[in-house]
């Protein structure tokens, strides 16, 4: 590629120097036991000064939505599993009448 002569001069911004910790690491959020070690990690990292209060907050209330959501689908296939089993269970009793 040809360098034109037209690169852009880069500037200095000024402003509040924000300290970079690195890429977050992917956490697993899977199961609920998952989602409370990462509720405890937002909560001592809050309670350190590590994260603000209000930003612990909303992570929080995702992880308690996500919680939810995992429980929700626990019960969900569980009666699916018992409606299946009480179908095979009719069709058992329906064969030998």
């Amino acid at each position: 590629m040809r360098d034109s002569g037209k690169r852009k001069q880069a500037k200095a911004i000024e402003g509040e120097l924000i300290e970079y910790r690195g890429s977050p690491l992917r956490t697993r959020l899977g199961t609920i036991r998952h989602i409370k070690d990462e509720m405890a990690r937002v909560y001592r990292e809050a309670r350190m000064g590590l994260l603000k209060t209000s930003e612990a907050t909303r992570l929080v209330y995702i992880l308690g939505q996500m919680a939810t959501l995992i429980r929700d689908h626990e019960i969900e296939r569980r009666v699916e599993q018992l409606e299946k089993q009480q179908d095979e269970r009719f069709k058992e009793t329906d064969h030998q009448a």
